[in-house]
């Protein structure tokens, strides 16, 4: 193995090891996602313009109405940046 090929590993090594944020007040957020039919986005994005809501928000409030139909209990969350 050659010199900058050592050099290129090690530094690959050393960056995952580093924390993803350098923001120390930001609450960890996991990102959840799914491959969808396109109109559900499609229709997602129209509530978001109609409402002037977040698609996130918009997100948050459905799977806290699933959790609720569910009889499990509600997650408050403020996006990150509010």
């Amino acid at each position: 193995m050659t010199e900058s090929n050592d050099k290129f590993t090690e530094a690959l090594r050393a960056s995952s090891r580093r924390p993803r944020s350098t923001h120390a007040e930001a609450p960890a957020f996991k990102h959840v996602g799914a491959n969808l039919n396109p109109e559900f986005a499609q229709q997602l994005k129209i509530m978001s313009a109609e409402e002037s809501v977040p698609m996130r928000e918009l997100m948050v409030e459905a799977l806290n109405m699933l959790f609720k139909s569910r009889g499990k209990p509600e997650i408050v969350q403020d996006p990150p940046g509010d």
